[in-house]
């Protein structure tokens, strides 16, 4: 019998005696993780991008702010502009990051 049966009728779990084994508990402990952690992914907000001033940027890469600029004119990075002031995606950044430190390991591809 399964177990979220008797969850989802109560009424019905009144008059029930039931023997379980191990392997029931787990497999019944496994469908309620996954019900939880689907329902938290549901109900989580996506997380929100942060946006890095130009100074934020040289000294996370560890780079002058002449190095950003010409990666800006060589399209490396993107900035966005808002009221005239430069601003980088964290995300874009990580990407940028990531997909660099791959060409380091794999130079032929």
């Amino acid at each position: 019998m399964d177990l979220s049966l008797l969850i989802e009728n109560p009424e019905l779990a009144k008059h029930v005696k039931l023997e379980v084994t191990a392997s029931d508990l787990l497999s019944f402990s496994n469908s309620l993780i996954e019900k939880a952690v689907s329902e938290l992914k549901s109900k989580q907000k996506p997380a929100e991008e942060r946006y890095l001033t130009s100074r934020e940027v040289c000294d996370m890469l560890h780079i002058s702010e002449v190095t950003l600029i010409d990666w800006d004119k060589k399209h490396i990075t993107h900035p966005a502009y808002v009221a005239k002031r430069k601003y980088y995606k964290n995300s874009d950044l990580v990407e940028l990051l990531s997909s660099k430190q791959n060409n380091q390991e794999n130079p032929g591809t």
